[in-house]
């Protein structure tokens, strides 16, 4: 083994290291790690089965999410932060893990989001703003303008209530992805937003974002979950929306039954998510496939996809056996691949993921040290020798 200018020679293959954050990666990875949407493409399996992954460690995300605050305007019949604001619950005494962690009891200024930014520059992470209402934190555009001074590309998702106001500073400022949330024609999403006329105004922000932007930025996408209020409207839906993009995507929820059987088997506990104005039960799955066959033989000016993508048997499994894994969807990829800080600071696997789950916070140490830092390793090699996932992991996103 020879050790020349931080390269580290094993045999025939060539490691290069950032003794900093104490890794060491072949070459081929250096360079993905550098070039991110490269990394995208390569898929976080490859780093959870990399090199370092046995000892905790993982390259540089290619995207990093930021909540930026813990507030959200709606009353989302689907999400755990619309639960608790419709019961009045307040930042930092919410009673379920996902609203939890995006209602923490603290915000970060604005200097602290700069900071971040400044110290992850250097591997050029797609920045995602997202969860809660990202359009309620008064410094989203200072924000915005930092990342794209940095070199930084931007994306934004919202419920799109309040997007009329920020059409023209996201325009000025060149935002790269706008994500809104739909959930179906007018009457159904107004009625699993909780508020008359949310559609609406969201629509109509987003034809001005498409009629007013220069070339192909912003990139428009629109995302739309499938719950039980709206599993039978997905065909009429592509009439009534204009985007670049759209995406169905199908709950992400942990149920009382996967909750007992993590908090049996792992550390790091959770409650159910998801599921508190939602039944799975009332989800007519011959309907629903029905409405999917029917989406993917129309014609639309824009591509459609689901997340994640299921045949009529996996379908079965999804919503009536939850604790069953999907085939092809077993392991964690998003601590591998992506980086999640909340509101407060707090470095997470997921805002879904657990209560004690708090790796670390930016406030105290920066992200580039935390990412490969000793807790973040821990709970990565933890995860790894459960099998790659936890029982409560087995509806998240972050495997699909």
């Amino acid at each position: 083994m020879n050790e020349e200018n931080g390269e580290i020679r094993l045999s025939s293959i060539s490691i290069v290291g950032n003794r900093e954050s104490g890794i060491m990666w072949p070459r081929a990875l250096s360079n993905l790690v550098s070039r991110p949407t490269r990394y995208l493409m390569l898929s976080a399996k490859r780093a959870s089965r990399g090199l370092g992954a046995p000892f905790g460690y993982a390259p540089y995300p290619p995207v990093i999410f930021l909540v930026v605050n813990n507030r959200c305007n709606l009353l989302c019949r689907m999400c755990d932060v619309g639960w608790a604001n419709l019961n009045g619950q307040q930042p930092g005494q919410t009673d379920s893990t996902f609203s939890r962690n995006l209602m923490t009891r603290s915000q970060l200024e604005i200097k602290d989001w700069v900071r971040l930014i400044d110290d992850v520059a250097r591997f050029k992470p797609l920045i995602a703003i997202t969860s809660t209402e990202p359009l309620l934190y008064n410094d989203i555009v200072e924000l915005i303008h930092h990342c794209h001074k940095m070199g930084l590309k931007v994306q934004v998702t919202t419920n799109g209530f309040l997007l009329e106001r920020f059409v023209e500073p996201f325009l000025r400022n060149r935002l790269d992805i706008l994500s809104v949330s739909i959930d179906g024609p007018p009457d159904v999403h107004d009625r699993i937003r909780g508020v008359k006329g949310a559609f609406e105004k969201a629509m109509k922000a987003i034809d001005q974002v498409m009629k007013r932007r220069e070339g192909e930025a912003p990139l428009v996408e629109i995302n739309y979950t499938i719950c039980d209020l709206n599993f039978d409207r997905l065909v009429e839906t592509l009439s009534c929306v204009k985007c670049d993009r759209l995406m169905f995507s199908h709950l992400n929820f942990v149920t009382e039954e996967m909750m007992k059987l993590h908090n049996a088997r792992c550390k790091y506990s959770v409650t159910p998510s998801g599921l508190r104005e939602v039944r799975l039960e009332a989800v007519d799955l011959d309907r629903l496939w029905s409405q999917i066959q029917g989406v993917k033989a129309s014609q639309t000016a824009f591509p459609v996809k689901f997340s994640p993508e299921l045949s009529r048997q996996e379908l079965e499994v999804f919503y009536r056996r939850p604790l069953q894994f999907l085939n092809g969807h077993m392991r964690c990829n998003a601590i591998w691949s992506a980086g999640q800080i909340l509101a407060d600071g707090s470095l997470t696997g997921s805002t879904r993921c657990f209560d004690t789950a708090r790796l670390g916070n930016i406030r105290q140490q920066a992200f580039t040290e935390l990412w490969n830092g000793p807790m973040m390793r821990e709970f990565r090699k933890y995860l790894r020798q459960a099998g790659g996932a936890f029982p409560a992991c087995s509806r998240c996103c972050g495997l699909l």
